[in-house]
């Protein structure tokens, strides 16, 4: 069993996708703060159901930051750029003595 997927941006371009046999399918090329709409369609080998009915969603804001996890498995000569923020170095004091 596969599925087809339909989806627009409300009143644009439709977009098909056929042949999808997961049940999960990541959409690409979406952008952000837009209405969109989409459908599903099952196809058994045999026959072909009819479209579901259009369903929306709204994409999200773009990101503005991004959180970053480094693994321990970091090696000893990448640690010091692989540390953000960079730990602090030790305070050193230059003292002076008279001449």
């Amino acid at each position: 069993m596969s599925y087809n997927v339909e989806w627009r941006p409300v009143g644009g371009a439709t977009t098909s996708v056929t042949g999808i046999t997961d049940l999960f399918y990541d959409l690409t090329g979406l952008t952000a703060e837009t209405d969109y709409e989409f459908r599903v369609q099952e196809d058994d080998g045999t026959t072909l159901s009819g479209f579901t009915d259009w369903t929306g969603f709204t994409t999200a804001a773009a990101a503005t930051s991004v959180t970053m996890t480094i693994s321990e498995a970091t090696t000893a000569a990448d640690t010091e750029t692989a540390q953000y923020p960079k730990p602090a170095q030790p305070q050193t004091q230059n003292q002076h003595k008279p001449t």
